[in-house]
């Protein structure tokens, strides 16, 4: 008889202790309390069921072995369902916490590849800028070299108008065209000439090639744009993903610190 007294002592104990942990450890939803109520009844029907079947005893015998098989069977159901329905939670949570540091981790690449991309976009401006500038030096000084000999020797109208049409019959030449007509001009300002037919020749050569860095000059303000406003679109996304790299860090950082006090809280089974 004692040891059957301190049997059902331990039985009691355990299913104290279980039943305890159960409704102190986590915060119930009505599902939870629906579903733990619904293996309760079922625990009793159980354990009704198995001392029914045993022999004639008094009734009270019945229920008393009953609730020692009922009991029991209830702490360890509900520990189960408790405990699964738990690490399915943090199965879903440590899901979102991978997907948000793979998440974070594409932003970083991006912001990494989008530094490298406008800073390789600028060394490209500054340099064509820097080609740009010696261009406009070297034009102004064809200018220069063009308007000295239209202004000397005191034939400044006669040479102004040879200027004008070695200007047309430039603009209707293809850039090939111009190239190989340069070749000309050098090949005959190396033949013996007079010092007018020589500084005639230099001028037309001269008259080439600022016709050829007129029409190059003309490219790079259009590529210089294009290579800011591409700049400038690669900056603004960049402190767009600059941006969502501290939302999700921050995001990141609260779900670890809260899954660390879990151990302080309740779960909550919803």
């Amino acid at each position: 008889m004692a040891i059957i007294v301190v049997g059902v002592a331990a039985i009691l104990l355990v299913t104290y202790l279980a039943v305890d942990y159960v409704a102190t450890r986590y915060r119930h939803s009505r599902k939870s309390i629906m579903l733990l109520g619904a293996e309760a009844v079922l625990s009793l029907l159980l354990g009704l069921f198995l001392a029914l079947s045993l022999v004639e005893l008094p009734w009270y015998y019945h229920v008393v072995f009953g609730l020692v098989i009922a009991l029991p069977t209830y702490a360890v159901l509900s520990l189960v369902t408790v405990e699964t329905w738990r690490m399915l939670k943090q199965g879903n949570s440590d899901t979102e916490l991978s997907q948000m540091r793979t998440r974070l981790q594409e932003l970083q690449d991006e912001a990494d590849r989008l530094a490298w991309q406008i800073d390789n976009l600028r060394r490209k401006k500054k340099a064509l800028e820097q080609e740009h500038d010696e261009d406009l030096f070297r034009q102004r000084k064809l200018k220069n070299e063009i308007e000295q000999w239209q202004s000397g020797g005191g034939m400044e109208r006669i040479r102004s108008l040879r200027v004008e049409d070695w200007n047309s019959e430039l603009s209707q030449l293809s850039t090939d065209q111009l190239q190989k007509r340069k070749k000309e001009l050098e090949y005959e300002i190396n033949k013996p000439k007079n010092s007018d037919q020589y500084d005639s020749l230099k001028v037309q050569i001269a008259l080439v090639d600022l016709e050829l860095l007129n029409r190059k000059m003309r490219e790079p303000n259009k590529e210089l744009r294009e290579l800011k406003e591409s700049v400038e679109k690669r900056e603004s996304r960049r402190s767009e993903v600059n941006g969502e790299i501290q939302q999700l860090d921050q995001q990141i950082r609260v779900t670890v610190r809260d899954r660390g006090s879990t151990s302080r809280k309740k779960v909550e089974l919803k």
